[in-house]
């Protein structure tokens, strides 16, 4: 098992009554996307989270602080365009590879804060962005 002892913040929405975790909602304005050029920005501004200490402490749902994160990410295309299409797993897309940013902020009620080095320092691995169908969509 990993050592999560080293961990002394997870901020994350929390699980919902019906069993979805580290998922919510966000207004569309949030999200802005190109699919065929390759490009792309996710933005969000003082979000209202929890910081549940650790990752184990989040999973069981246990005690958590308020907190509110900032991010930027930001995607361009200009790379290769990769098509993908598996009947035997009714999945199907099509890419465009490049490169991503990101900047990230964060504080909690106890008055901790953090942020990330500025997006122009970001190291891309790997990203992409495209268009994908699967399962009844596949079609």
């Amino acid at each position: 098992m990993p050592d999560f002892s080293n961990q002394i913040h997870d901020f994350n929405p929390g699980i919902e009554p019906d069993g979805r975790f580290w998922t919510l909602g966000l207004p569309r304005s949030s999200v802005e996307v190109s699919p065929g050029a390759g490009t792309g920005r996710f933005h969000v501004t003082d979000l209202d989270i929890e910081d549940y200490h650790d990752v184990i402490n989040a999973l069981k749902d246990g005690p958590s602080v308020p907190a509110t994160v900032s991010f930027d990410i930001r995607w361009s295309g200009g790379g290769d365009r990769v098509k993908v299409r598996n009947h035997d797993l009714d999945f199907g897309g099509q890419y465009v590879e490049g490169k991503a940013t990101i900047e990230w902020s964060g504080q909690n009620a106890n008055g901790e804060s953090f942020q990330s080095d500025p997006a122009n320092t970001s190291i891309t691995h790997f990203a992409e962005v495209g268009k994908e169908r699967n399962g009844a969509f596949f079609q």
